[in-house]
């Protein structure tokens, strides 16, 4: 009797939720709109799909925050396995997992970035990169947290915090992009990097607008002429916390 009723309550669960969309669908009055809704939300449960999977194949304990509470989110290519794990002379634009994308002027440069087992964590990995001649003169990590986490309020601050060493200290900047239906807004941070553990902190008290589920946000990581240099990013973490 306990199975039979979990398992009509699974059901019931599931003919709710399909009873849902479909209503939503059915008073949609932009089809289109609707259908890339769909496909957006789809795309946001194959990726946390897959970061579980490679937390089970791993053994370790997954922990999902609650879509009320505040979040983290770390890179899921310190998580999750790549593939292909080496780029070569990546084109720019290139993705690397589920959430980074590789920017930069293209050019006569020749740099290599990879995935590799983590040297200090069983269980994770690393992002790797490598150049010789760089003619670009920056290298950007583009970093999109997942669009079904809470977006932040103006009295919530959204941080970077950074493990990151390299050959010799580099000069970066970090800028958080905001764009949605209330309009664009860009902050930005700078520090040296290269030495460990850094920190950045957006604060949205200075944003001039709440942002909605809809509204895109993304964080752009950009090195200043990584020049013959090698740089190890062994964690990188996005996260909302009270102002």
């Amino acid at each position: 009797m306990v199975v039979r009723r979990a398992r009509r309550r699974g059901d019931l669960g599931a003919r709710a939720f399909a009873w849902y969309w479909r209503r939503l669908a059915a008073r949609a009055r932009d089809p289109g709109r609707f259908l890339r809704i769909i496909s957006a939300r789809k795309a946001e449960l194959d990726r946390v799909a897959a970061e579980i999977e490679g937390e089970i194949a791993r053994g370790r304990k997954v922990d999902l925050p609650m879509e009320d509470a505040r979040w983290h989110h770390r890179l899921a290519c310190l998580t999750t396995p790549v593939r292909p794990g080496v780029l070569v002379d990546p084109a720019p634009g290139a993705p690397f997992g589920a959430d980074l994308t590789l920017h930069h002027q293209g050019g006569d440069s020749a740099f290599t970035v990879s995935q590799r087992p983590s040297r200090r964590d069983a269980d994770r990995f690393e992002f790797f990169f490598e150049s010789y001649e760089f003619s670009s003169p920056y290298f950007s990590l583009s970093v999109t947290p997942p669009d079904n986490l809470r977006r932040p309020m103006t009295d919530e601050r959204l941080t970077l915090e950074a493990d990151i060493s390299s050959d010799w200290l580099m000069k970066a900047y970090v800028r958080l992009n905001i764009r949605g239906l209330a309009g664009e807004e860009t902050l930005f941070a700078e520090r040296m990097l290269g030495d460990g553990k850094a920190r950045f902190e957006f604060d949205f008290a200075f944003v001039p607008f709440d942002m909605s589920e809809s509204d895109a946000l993304w964080i752009d990581v950009i090195f200043d002429r990584p020049r013959m240099v090698a740089f190890t990013i062994s964690d990188l973490v996005v996260s909302l916390e009270d102002a």
